[in-house]
């Protein structure tokens, strides 16, 4: 969001999507005016409100098992008392938090029945970023998904002016710059690393247990790279 406002300035950037638009949709909030909006707003639910049309897309992907675990571990602070957000994610927070809660990631046997037993929900564990850039239904969110969902997931990346990496800020803060027609010097900065209060990226066992939840968002991240290495800047 820093780098987003020193492209475009402070007043032009209004974050935090997921939770404005809902709250606009609703008349509960003031209609605004930005030249960004920045959040995790799957592109199915995007699509649905009239002039998102009007504004190119972007989006950054992450390392899939390095997201996943960063999620399991997020979600985890909500059992150690962090109150849980209140708005439209609040339900399925709730559900990936008890789920967590009853799992021990050091034991096979409960991880496998976390994944057998684990019924999906919106922005839940189960390759997430394929999810994000479906298109269609909101059924994307929850449905079974199969390769057909990689190949479309990657059709639509196709029409994004900017597909960046976690991994590679400063290339993100190239092509934004360049969207932006500004030529500036990145800054990198990590700030939101995160700890592994519940699973750690070097779990072995949990990686080849929960590989579901993320083997289609590999494929995704992979293909993806042949996009970028296409894009300008």
């Amino acid at each position: 969001m820093r780098y987003l406002s020193r492209y475009w300035g402070e007043g032009a950037v209004a974050g935090g999507a997921e939770g404005l638009l809902p709250r606009l949709l609703s008349r509960r909030a003031e209609t605004l005016v930005a030249d960004v909006v920045a959040g995790h707003v799957p592109l199915v639910r995007w699509e649905f409100f009239t002039g998102s049309a009007a504004y190119r897309r972007v989006t950054v992907l992450r390392d899939p098992w390095a997201r996943l675990v960063s999620q399991i571990n997020w979600i985890g602070r909500f059992n150690d008392g962090e109150p849980l957000p209140d708005g439209p994610e609040t339900a399925s927070i709730k559900a990936m938090a008890a789920a967590v809660a009853r799992t021990d990631f050091a034991s096979r046997t409960s991880l496998e029945r976390l994944v057998r037993l684990w019924a999906p929900v919106e922005g839940g564990f189960d390759n997430l970023q394929v999810r994000m850039l479906l298109t269609g239904s909101m059924a994307a969110m929850v449905k079974l998904l199969t390769p057909r969902d990689v190949d479309r997931a990657v059709q639509n990346l196709e029409a994004f002016s900017v597909v960046g990496f976690c991994e590679d800020q400063a290339g993100v803060q190239r092509k934004l710059g360049g969207l932006a027609g500004i030529k500036a010097a990145p800054i990198v900065a990590f700030e939101n690393a995160g700890k592994p209060s519940v699973l750690s990226v070097r779990n072995d066992m949990a990686r080849e247990v929960l590989e579901p939840w993320f083997m289609l968002d590999a494929e995704l991240y992979q293909r993806a790279k042949l996009i970028v290495a296409r894009q300008p800047g």
